[in-house]
């Protein structure tokens, strides 16, 4: 499945989720947004990412009287924009913060990375 472009008010939504780290419920994410959105218009964004399954329903809560549902990303936001950039594009990007970052453990982590990749790669073809 390749993802479409998000309107704005989906991407608002989808990046309170990726943000979050964890499952929301529509009050949570409304809580979240930065502009005074109603818990209307946040319930009917959610309707709509579920059903082009960029979101699931991860579980339920409770709120004062009410059980409610909490909502996950089912992609990555790096999922979602590497579905829009070609493949040179990622590369030039990939370089330009290798050369840029500065910070060992990030470093070291990219390296780990691609060690492991390197790994599965080579067990794949034996």
């Amino acid at each position: 499945m390749r993802p479409r472009d998000l309107t704005k008010r989906e991407n608002q939504i989808m990046e309170i989720l990726w943000n979050a780290g964890i499952p929301l419920s529509a009050n949570e994410i409304k809580k979240r947004s930065e502009d005074d959105i109603s818990i209307y218009t946040v319930q009917q964004v959610l309707q709509r990412l579920m059903k082009r399954e960029y979101i699931k329903v991860s579980g339920y809560g409770f709120t004062k009287n009410a059980i409610t549902r909490t909502y996950a990303p089912v992609l990555t936001q790096a999922e979602y924009i590497r579905s829009f950039v070609g493949k040179k594009t990622c590369m030039d990007f990939i370089k330009n913060y290798i050369q840029e970052e500065s910070d060992m453990d990030t470093i070291q982590e990219l390296e780990d990375t691609l060690r492991s990749k390197r790994e599965q790669l080579l067990d794949r073809s034996c």
